[in-house]
């Protein structure tokens, strides 16, 4: 699964404080189309290559820790899933059990006695 959002870190705006208007907002661009396919960008200048290589260690260390929480609360889920129809088994065995003990009881006759 593909994150939603992305986070800028305060301490990176030095660098952006660096360049001109026009190229920082050639390097956001290039930061919302990395976060949102993957798409390296060919098009920059090397102040803006260097500038964005920067926001893209964030990035993948961020889409990497992502992935992970996926994938551990993913494994939970199936867990607990399994847990829960493993208990929900075990209800219905013993409910049968009861019902079959509570006839016996009852001095119920069935055709399996």
């Amino acid at each position: 699964m593909k994150p939603k959002a992305f986070m800028l870190f305060v301490d990176n705006k030095t660098f952006i404080d660096k360049l001109s208007t026009e190229q920082a907002g050639h390097v956001f661009k290039a930061i919302y189309e990395y976060a949102d396919s993957g798409k390296e960008p060919t098009d920059l200048c090397p102040l803006c290559d260097m500038v964005f290589s920067m926001f893209r260690l964030n990035l993948d260390k961020a889409k990497t820790n992502y992935d992970d929480v996926c994938k551990k609360r993913a494994e939970a889920g199936r867990r607990g899933g399994l847990a829960r129809a493993s208990k929900a088994k075990q209800s219905q065995a013993n409910a049968s059990n009861s019902n079959s003990n509570n006839k016996k009881k009852k001095g119920w006759v069935g055709i399996d006695e």
